[in-house]
């Protein structure tokens, strides 16, 4: 007996071992269009035109377990959503599940990572502190179309009793240009769009996202699906390890989440002296 359990149990470690390490088994060579919006740090070009990002490095990842080729198309967001649909394009990579959109699209079976939503202003305007919700009412802010954090934005701030002149762009850039111009006191965004040089006011939600391709688009979600399998055996951190890499030095993780009491507190308190030992 103790013999048959080990050589049943050799018999699954090895089917285990070669499960984890075949090749591409999806079907033959298949160039992927992805749809990608201007969000730095995600997908995004290096000045030599090279793909750089989160979601490149997930991506190319993907491309080790399996036969799919990635090429990427540039786009608004609700452009991208209208082409999975019309087949110009094959998926995007940052989408929340809705029923609306379960309705229209698929999603792949695992998330590839979570995303908040994030309200920025100038980094000068000191008339907006963190979660100073007295100060967002009335406040002109920028959304981009289509984007999830539209739909979650009215429950939070009915729950926090202000509301917002909504202004809706056809992408970041734009709207980052609207705030900084003036033209805007707000922003709302998600957190895997990086930003360095934005004061963030309040930051809400963590909703998972996930691969999202046309809804009769099977074969091409069996593929993703059997890559995540074998990344989450191989390297269960990895969407971790990419966000440390790429969103470690964003400016809700480095910069002060200061709110109103805590800059009056530092201005009427006494410059303190501090020790060093030399070397």
């Amino acid at each position: 007996a103790p013999l048959f359990f080990f050589f049943f149990f050799f018999l699954i470690l090895c089917a285990v071992l070669f499960w984890l390490s075949s090749g591409p088994s999806c079907y033959a060579a298949k160039i992927v269009k992805v749809g990608y919006i201007d969000y730095a740090g995600f997908i995004e070009t290096t000045d030599q035109n090279v793909f750089q990002g989160y979601g490149v490095d997930f991506l190319e990842e993907i491309e080790k377990y399996s036969d799919l080729h990635f090429v990427y198309v540039k786009d608004t967001w609700q452009n991208c959503l209208k082409k999975i649909l019309t087949g110009e394009i094959d998926m995007v990579c940052t989408a929340q599940k809705t029923p609306a959109r379960e309705l229209l699209y698929g999603f792949s079976k695992d998330t590839i990572g979570t995303e908040s939503a994030i309200m920025y202003t100038r980094l000068n305007n000191a008339d907006i502190c963190f979660e100073e919700f007295a100060a967002f009412n009335g406040k002109r802010i920028g959304m981009v179309k289509s984007s999830f954090q539209n739909e979650i934005f009215p429950s939070y701030a009915a729950e926090h009793n202000f509301s917002c002149q909504k202004q809706f762009y056809g992408n970041e850039n734009d709207m980052q240009e609207a705030l900084l111009e003036g033209k805007i006191d707000l922003m709302l965004t998600g957190s895997m769009a990086l930003h360095r040089n934005l004061k963030a006011v309040c930051e809400f939600g963590s909703y998972p996202f996930y691969f999202m391709t046309g809804k009769n688009n099977t074969e091409l979600l069996d593929c993703l699906n059997q890559a995540l399998d074998k990344i989450t055996v191989k390297k269960p951190y990895f969407a971790m390890e990419l966000y440390k890499k790429w969103y470690g030095l964003s400016a809700t993780n480095v910069l002060p989440n200061y709110k109103r009491e805590d800059i009056e507190f530092v201005e009427n308190s006494p410059v303190l002296k501090i020790g060093l030992l030399v070397n």
